[in-house]
């Protein structure tokens, strides 16, 4: 069996205290993700089938996954995008914000997928190159890349 290839990182929301996690992988990813998440505890399972969801807990930072099964290539911008506003509305809500400042929460949804260009621009080529095959066997389509 290959292994699937994720990618995990933090963006930190406001300052340091309030971040965001993302995962970008499988279904059993993120499952073994969440088990640390919410510290071995159970929790209620969702529906996996989709193209990501955010998990929060209270008085605790989100954690954005995007499914590799449904998502690649550029459309991973817009689910991301879709996902980070969920999270901040989340921390926003966690800090007794009554306004949710639009600026504030555009400019953290920008600082979330500034972080994943960042964690991409660092990943080897052989790295990329296990993503993109990865995809296209989720998709059955040839995917392109500019070098």
């Amino acid at each position: 069996m290959k292994k699937n290839i994720s990618i995990k990182y933090q963006c930190d929301i406001l300052n340091d205290k309030y971040f965001v996690e993302v995962f970008i992988g499988s279904e059993e990813g993120i499952k073994k993700e969440l088990k640390i998440y919410f510290e071995g505890n159970d929790f209620q399972e969702e529906n996996f089938d989709r193209m990501g969801l955010t998990f929060s807990k209270e008085r605790y930072n989100p954690l954005i996954w995007i499914n590799t099964k449904y998502v690649s290539g550029k459309i991973i911008y817009e689910v991301l995008a879709h996902e980070a506003y969920h999270a901040v509305d989340y921390i926003l809500e966690d800090i007794c914000s009554n306004h949710k400042d639009d600026e504030v929460i555009a400019h953290s949804i920008g600082a979330i997928i500034t972080k994943y260009n960042e964690t991409i621009k660092k990943m080897t080529n052989k790295q990329k190159e296990k993503m993109i095959k990865m995809a296209e066997r989720n998709h059955k389509s040839k995917i392109r890349i500019k070098k």
